[in-house]
């Protein structure tokens, strides 16, 4: 049940960041850089400095996303791991509770 929750929630999280921050962030910038090589001709250094460094952040973020989702999904393993060992013991207890007092 919790990696399902874990599931939904990761989903609205992304969807949330891609078309409510992601994409027009990234639009934003292309029509910057537009602007840029369109208007200012004698200063196009400045556009194609923009793209670059758009690319430079795009290809960073990406790294450390999927760096994080590594740690992520090892914390996640654990989480679940201890909460099947939680579950167990509790259940074993009950079963016990329950011979106990049918004795």
């Amino acid at each position: 049940m919790k990696s399902m929750d874990r599931g939904v929630e990761g989903t609205n999280n992304l969807v949330t960041y891609l078309f409510l921050f992601l994409v027009p962030a990234l639009a934003e910038c292309f029509v910057v850089m537009i602007l840029f090589f369109t208007k200012f001709k004698d200063v196009w250094l400045v556009g194609l400095t923009i793209g670059i460094c758009v690319l430079v952040y795009i290809f960073v973020t990406v790294r450390i996303t999927i760096w994080r989702k590594k740690f992520r999904e090892n914390t996640n393993k654990h989480d679940n791991d201890f909460h099947d060992r939680v579950r167990r013991v509790y259940v074993c207890c009950k079963m016990l509770v329950q011979l106990l007092v049918d004795c």
